[in-house]
């Protein structure tokens, strides 16, 4: 992968129904990611269907930006990993309409463990920081 590259269609793991990165599954995210460097980038707009309060994106849709940006680094990185921890802090509401860009990164790697660090943006303003851990399977 060059050191900024658009993440393949259908996702990074070629499941196009992915709700995360599938651009074949309307209900997901419909988010687009691009690897740069040691980064993964991604965009996603909050439509109607991702609401919690009226015109406030759902809590766990966010959640599931992050986990779905972040995984992807350890795959752009080379690693085949599994979510074991995500915690993430809400900052500021986002609402129906907003472009969402994240950006993440590696903190740091031992061993099987990959732990990564994430922040999603509208605009300059910050909406939430994320980190958490990702896994490398035990091979058969």
């Amino acid at each position: 992968m060059t050191a900024t590259e658009r993440l393949p269609e259908g996702g990074i793991h070629q499941q196009p129904t992915c709700f995360g990165c599938g651009t074949d599954n309307p209900a997901g995210l419909q988010g687009t990611y691009v690897g740069d460097g040691g980064e993964v980038h991604g965009t996603m707009v909050v439509t109607e269907t991702q609401v919690g309060a009226p015109n406030r994106l759902h809590g766990g849709i966010m959640m599931a930006f992050f986990d779905e940006g972040m995984g992807l680094v350890c795959h752009h990185l080379g690693a085949e990993t599994m979510t074991a921890s995500l915690t993430v802090d809400l900052r500021a509401p986002a609402y129906v309409g907003a472009t969402l860009t994240q950006r993440a990164w590696l903190e740091r790697h031992e061993g099987r463990k990959w732990f990564i660090r994430g922040e999603v943006h509208e605009g300059d303003r910050l909406l939430a920081e994320a980190h958490g851990l990702w896994i490398e399977p035990r091979k058969p």
